[in-house]
């Protein structure tokens, strides 16, 4: 390789290939539709360079399908291809970052021996590449910050778009989207597209307490309805009343290889002890929403550790922020999972701390109970929750 050309573009521009390697969107895909317009309007902002769109949310909110529904909404911008990686099988460190960055490299057509071996003139040839090409870049599943700060670019033809759990603040100059649980009208049409919007319409209550059961989780709620559709004689009150069993929730949430089980479990494996502790703890009260200072009382720890547990349980995708301020909510799905996780490790003899000895912990305010017991399916402006909560706050339920 000519040392004063240490990557030859222009030898091989001519040639470069048009990849497509973006996997196949969902054809239920559903709402959504202002959150796709704010990023497809992100994406379209006129500017030197076109900033990373961050895309976040709890597992199983549909990251990776809102990305590839995008995709094909801002489809006509990035002519020049799709190139895609899941970043979730990578390992920590950079290693796995330059092995794709190859097969980028390779996906546009660049012949193996000019593909540097340096890893930074590596990154100069495909920076070069997403500066002087359209691309649309999708990596999904991203766990930390330094997988992916070698693929982001100053580019501004090409768009970059990362999905993670974790909400990714290292990374400077990015637009960001949040996702949350459905609406639940936005739940029953999904039931509707699986299984029939006929048969959501003629078992209407039916169908939005199965939406109630899965917390409008849109990977639950894809899961049933599959089942529903594979068992058509099955009426869906039927459905709803064995979702309502809490002992089988979660392990009746699969189909095929796709559960949601596995994913809480691969989240929760991940955590620090005082993470696994914490989710011990949600599993005390049932679904509803905590703060720092109740898991403080629990645990027998400090405010700021409490605080710091449950952010990280954020980044994992196990919480999101209600929106009274400090607050954090905790799902019907992710209630049920910390009830098992507790109970497993209660069998296995797993060190909990006794919590005589947390209550009795100095500096930590006893009254505060761990979980506040609120519907997390009804919103907390909802005038009924507010009453709620307000009569709690009298009766010195709350802290």
């Amino acid at each position: 390789m000519d040392a004063a050309d240490p990557w030859p573009l222009s030898r091989v521009m001519s040639n470069l290939a048009r990849p497509a390697q973006l996997p196949m969107g969902s054809s239920t895909f559903v709402g959504r539709g202002q959150a796709l317009a704010n990023a497809a309007m992100l994406v379209g902002r006129p500017g030197p360079v076109r900033l990373p769109l961050m895309v976040s949310g709890p597992i199983g909110v549909g990251k990776t399908a809102f990305a590839l529904r995008l995709a094909d909404v801002v489809s006509s911008e990035f002519p020049d291809g799709q190139l895609y990686a899941d970043m979730g099988n990578c390992e920590p460190g950079t290693h796995s970052t330059y092995q794709i960055m190859r097969g980028f490299l390779r996906a546009l057509g660049v012949p193996a021996p000019l593909v540097p071996d340096d890893p930074i003139q590596r990154i100069g040839m495909y920076r070069s590449l997403l500066a002087q090409r359209r691309l649309f870049v999708l990596l999904e599943n991203v766990t930390d910050e330094g997988q992916v700060r070698p693929l982001l670019a100053r580019a501004a033809h090409s768009q970059v778009v990362l999905t993670s759990r974790a909400r990714l603040l290292g990374l400077d100059d990015a637009h960001r989207v949040d996702l949350d649980a459905f609406a639940r009208h936005e739940s029953l049409e999904l039931v509707g597209r699986i299984v029939g919007a006929e048969r959501v319409e003629s078992e209407y209550a039916a169908a939005s307490a199965v939406a109630e059961i899965c917390g409008d989780l849109p990977l639950a709620i894809n899961i049933v309805g599959r089942k529903i559709a594979a068992r058509p004689e099955w009426a869906l009150a039927h459905t709803a009343g064995m979702l309502a069993d809490r002992d089988r929730l979660i392990d009746s949430l699969c189909v095929g290889d796709v559960n949601v089980r596995d994913r809480f479990s691969a989240a929760y494996e991940r955590l620090s002890t005082a993470g696994r502790q914490a989710v011990h703890e949600l599993g005390i009260g049932g679904a509803g929403w905590t703060t720092a200072v109740a898991l403080a009382a629990s645990l027998g720890v400090r405010v700021d550790e409490a605080d710091d547990a449950l952010e990280s349980l954020v980044d994992a995708g196990l919480l999101t922020r209600a929106s009274v301020a400090g607050r954090y909510r905790v799902s019907t799905l992710v209630g049920v999972f910390a009830e098992h996780v507790r109970h497993e490790a209660a069998q296995l003899g797993s060190p909990l701390r006794d919590r005589r000895a947390q209550r009795e912990a100095p500096g930590v305010d006893c009254s505060v109970p761990p979980m506040l017991p609120v519907n997390a399916a009804r919103p907390l402006n909802e005038p009924r929750t507010q009453r709620a909560f307000g009569a709690m706050e009298r009766t010195g339920e709350t802290a």
